[in-house]
C-alpha cells in the first residue's frame, strides 16, 4: 500500500486531492514546463443570439463565405485530430453586428484566423483534441490554443489526445468540463517536440481532413 504525503500534491496545480497519482505523475507536474508557458489558451466568441448569427454552411451562399460568413468551431462530438467545423459566423466588419448585442462576448480575438489546437468544452465521454486551421473563429464551446511553433503546436495536439492526459484531466476538472484553465495546467515533456511527433501528427491530421471531407457534413466534400 503506497502513502503520500499531503505536501506532494501541492506540486499539481490547484493541490487536488488524487491520492491514487504515482509519484512519477506528481513528479512531472514538477519538473516539466506547463502548457501556459508554451501556448496561449482562450475561450472565444458568445454570440449573444445562435439563432441569428450562425448558420451551417450549406445554409449560406457560397460566395459569402470566408467574406461575410466566417468557418466558425464550436466545438461539437468527440473527435480527434481534425472536423467538427461545420457551422458559419456572420463576421462582416469583424463582427460589429454580433459586438453590438449586450450579452455578446468576444474572447481572445488576437487570435481569430490562426491555426490552433482545439477541444470541446463538454467532455462527458473523453478528451479529444483537434488541428484547427487558419481562417477560423471559435467560440466558448470549443476553446483553442496558439503557439508560433508548429512543432509545439503538433506536440500539443499529441498530448491533449493521449489515454494519460485523458486521465490527468479528470483530476484537474472532476466535471463533464475541461476549459482553458485545466489547459494551463498541463504540462509538456520536451522530448515531445521532436520531429517524430511532428510526422506522425501531420499524418494523423492529414488522414482526419480526409475522413471528414468524405460526408456531405464538410464544404469540401
Amino acid at each position: 500500500q503506497s502513502v503520500a504525503s499531503q505536501s506532494e500534491f501541492s506540486k499539481i496545480p490547484g493541490s487536488p486531492m488524487a491520492y491514487w497519482l504515482s509519484e512519477r505523475v506528481r513528479k512531472a507536474f514538477e519538473i516539466f514546463p506547463s502548457l501556459e508557458t508554451v501556448a496561449k489558451s482562450s475561450n472565444g466568441v458568445q454570440t449573444g443570439n445562435n439563432d441569428r448569427f450562425l448558420r451551417l454552411w450549406p445554409e449560406v451562399n457560397s460566395q459569402l463565405l470566408r467574406k461575410k460568413w466566417v468557418p466558425y468551431n464550436k466545438g461539437g462530438e468527440f473527435r480527434k485530430w481534425y472536423g467538427n467545423i461545420e457551422y458559419l459566423v456572420l463576421w462582416d466588419s469583424d463582427g460589429k453586428q454580433i459586438k453590438a448585442q449586450k450579452n455578446s462576448c468576444s474572447r481572445g480575438e488576437e487570435h481569430y484566423g490562426v491555426e490552433g489546437v482545439t477541444w470541446s468544452d463538454v467532455t462527458s465521454r473523453r478528451l479529444g483534441a483537434r488541428y484547427l486551421p487558419k481562417g477560423c473563429i471559435f467560440d466558448a464551446a470549443g476553446p483553442s490554443a496558439f503557439t508560433r511553433d508548429s512543432g509545439i503546436l503538433n506536440a500539443i495536439l499529441c498530448l491533449l489526445n493521449t489515454t494519460a492526459v485523458n486521465d490527468w484531466s479528470k483530476f484537474l476538472n472532476p466535471t463533464i468540463h475541461f476549459q482553458t484553465g485545466d489547459f494551463r495546467k498541463l504540462v509538456l515533456s520536451p522530448s515531445l517536440v521532436c520531429e517524430a511527433t511532428d510526422s506522425k501528427v501531420t499524418s494523423l491530421i492529414t488522414q482526419a481532413v480526409t475522413d471528414w471531407n468524405a460526408y456531405e457534413r464538410s464544404w469540401d466534400f
